[in-house]
């Protein structure tokens, strides 16, 4: 085949295809991906159905809290997932498909772009199994309800998608899934947890900044990009910075995650 008939049927469209397959299909994400959905709808319902047993909460909050629940466990789960999964495919099939791809940038575009999408209708089923829940047991909610939820939902798909780009770049940097499932934890869990006991610790001005670092990694900035039940009290600052901070984070990672792919390549 010559090069250019190669390059042709290499066009972005075909080669999102080919890794899409590859991260679906059994051996992929599949299983995880399931599992982790249905973790995340049974956390949303547990938490629909409390919230509606206690009855104190505002109707918003009673339909919004949930799929803020939901969209939250499978935003870190499936991020783990794929850190895992993009870890393991770096040490085995990659090789041969950098290979078979003649545009490398085009590869990586592609890979980056299955993940996002995965990520972000992983959440749209699960908001929306929470939502459509709601609506059948929720007697109380107002029309203003329904329209926050489905402003959640949309954040949610957002912010989900932001997630599952930067697990796939530490797994990109990191070239094996147990490296990067470590840093992946550190970085969501271990590092928040650190820089909040440090500020708890230290008095004065170094505790405030502690603190203001620890609100920037990126579980925090999630937990403020998801929280749309707090528009209608605290406006949408919070929820605009959470997806700025996260946005800032994926532009980072994958500024280093392409730098490190397209030289593996070249050497």
């Amino acid at each position: 085949m010559r090069s250019d008939d190669t390059t042709a049927t290499q066009n972005l469209g075909s080669v999102v295809k080919a890794e899409w397959r590859a991260l679906w299909l059994p051996g992929g994400t599949c299983v995880g991906t399931i599992i982790a959905a249905a973790a995340a709808i049974a956390t949303g319902t547990i938490a629909l159905l409390v919230l509606n047993a206690i009855a104190r909460e505002p109707s918003h909050v009673v339909l919004s809290a949930p799929i803020e629940a939901s969209s939250t466990t499978f935003a870190l789960v499936f991020g783990l997932i794929i850190t895992i999964a993009v870890g393991r495919d770096a040490e085995g099939r990659l090789a041969f498909t950098m290979l078979r791809t003649t545009v490398r940038p085009r590869l990586f575009a592609a890979r980056a772009l299955t993940t996002v999408v995965l990520g972000m209708l992983g959440t749209l089923v699960c908001s929306t199994a929470v939502a459509g829940v709601g609506l059948i047991i929720s007697t109380n909610s107002t029309v203003s309800a329904f329209e926050l939820a489905g402003l959640a939902i949309g954040v949610h798909v957002l912010g989900t998608g932001l997630i599952a780009l930067i697990s796939f770049e530490l797994s990109t940097i990191l070239r094996r899934s147990t490296p990067a499932v470590l840093v992946y934890l550190a970085l969501l869990v271990l590092l928040p947890l650190a820089l909040a006991v440090g500020a708890a610790a230290v008095p004065g001005g170094a505790g405030s900044v502690i603190a203001g670092a620890s609100a920037w990694t990126p579980a925090p900035l999630l937990m403020q990009a998801f929280a749309v039940s707090t528009l209608p009290t605290e406006g949408s600052g919070n929820l605009v910075t959470g997806l700025l901070g996260l946005l800032c984070w994926t532009l980072a990672t994958t500024f280093v995650a392409c730098t490190i792919f397209l030289r593996r390549d070249a050497n």
